[in-house]
């Protein structure tokens, strides 16, 4: 399949998936909190550094392969060597479920993309991620989260 097949098709799952998933219009936190994430894995994907203030200072999150958590400040270091290693062409990211609960929320969500590696090569790349967000002086951050890359091997 094609980089431009594979495109019209990520648009048209994110144009219908939201609804199909969570079952449910998204109350106005949910809202909210969604519309952090999106702009947060925009920032990621355009590779600003605005994606860094995505994360509050005491963050604390645990990707698949990693052995120990990473802090705010590790997390920072990683994330730099892969803006210099990789360049995203296209992500598609998917709400699953959003709980807000006051200043505290949790979202799980998908993301979907294909990115230009160091050698030139396009690589396609799932994500599932559980994220513990934190609203504080009127503003969402990540505080904590989990996932990462997953393998999908068809049966």
């Amino acid at each position: 399949m094609s980089s431009v097949s594979k495109l019209k098709c990520l648009l048209v799952l994110a144009v219908a998936w939201p609804v199909s998933v969570l079952g449910h219009d998204l109350s106005v936190g949910e809202r909210e909190v969604w519309a952090f994430i999106e702009q947060c894995q925009e920032a990621f994907k355009t590779e600003s550094e605005k994606f860094h203030d995505c994360f509050h200072d005491d963050f604390l999150g645990w990707q698949y392969p990693d052995l120990v958590p990473r802090t705010a400040r590790a997390n920072r270091e990683f994330t730099q060597v892969q803006f210099e290693t990789g360049d995203t062409q296209v992500q598609d990211v998917r709400p699953v479920g959003i709980r807000v609960y006051g200043n505290f929320a949790v979202a799980h969500y998908y993301v979907q993309s294909i990115a230009r590696d160091q050698n030139g090569q396009d690589v396609e790349r799932r994500m599932r991620w559980t994220d513990v967000l934190l609203k504080e002086d009127g503003r969402w951050y990540w505080i904590s989260d989990h996932g990462g890359e997953i393998q999908v091997v068809p049966q």
